[in-house]
């Protein structure tokens, strides 16, 4: 059983890959889902509002805020967390002051993901990170490939087809990359999350 749902999820990976991407025009952002506490700039959040550059999203216990940025890809920013989104050269840019956030990029997409341990430059892929308040940051490449960079050196490219975690650790010698374990989220919630997208278009 455990076998089959992970077949079907790697379907749908391949399938989403297969859309037509964008053009280089800057797509909008909105969000799309709300659970809980959720505000912007220091305001209760309304379901589909416009988000700008430079907006600041605040999420409290149990809650969560989905993102769509363009045509089908997303932002989930998990519970407990802070994220500012930032647009230059109608790119999307994420930083993540802490807390955790799953990301559902179309493929050639270009976005990058900053946190206090390293940057995460994709174009186009699923991939997830949390921030910790201990400095670390827990990356796992879920489909697609990551480059992850401390500051303009590359620690590594990562390829995966099903998961491929690590985690930045910051040392007075600098940043280590270690392998990790898969924790923090699973299959189930990507394909809900990818549901919600595309549902979106309907």
């Amino acid at each position: 059983m455990k076998y089959n749902f992970v077949v079907c999820i790697l379907c749908l990976f391949c399938l989403y890959g297969c859309r037509e991407t964008q053009t280089d025009e800057a797509q909008n952002a909105i969000l799309s889902f709300l659970l809980g506490d959720v505000q912007v700039n220091g305001k209760t959040a309304l379901l589909y509002q416009q988000i700008q550059n430079g907006m600041d999203i605040v999420t409290g216990e149990k809650s969560r805020a989905e993102i769509k940025v363009g045509q089908s890809s997303g932002i989930q920013i998990r519970e407990n967390s802070q994220v500012k989104l930032h647009l230059e050269h109608n790119e999307w840019k994420t930083e993540v002051k802490h807390g955790a956030v799953l990301n559902l990029l179309r493929p050639r997409s270009k976005y990058q993901l900053s946190g206090p341990a390293g940057v995460i430059a994709v174009r186009g892929t699923i991939f997830y990170v949390n921030c910790y308040e201990d400095g670390t940051q827990y990356v796992c490449t879920c489909n697609g490939t990551v480059d992850i960079l401390v500051g303009d050196n590359m620690l590594q490219e990562v390829t995966s087809s099903h998961h491929e975690p690590y985690t930045l650790i910051p040392t007075a010698h600098g940043t280590v990359l270690k392998p990790s374990e898969m924790k923090e989220h699973n299959d189930p919630e990507i394909f809900e999350f990818m549901y919600r997208m595309e549902r979106e278009n309907k």
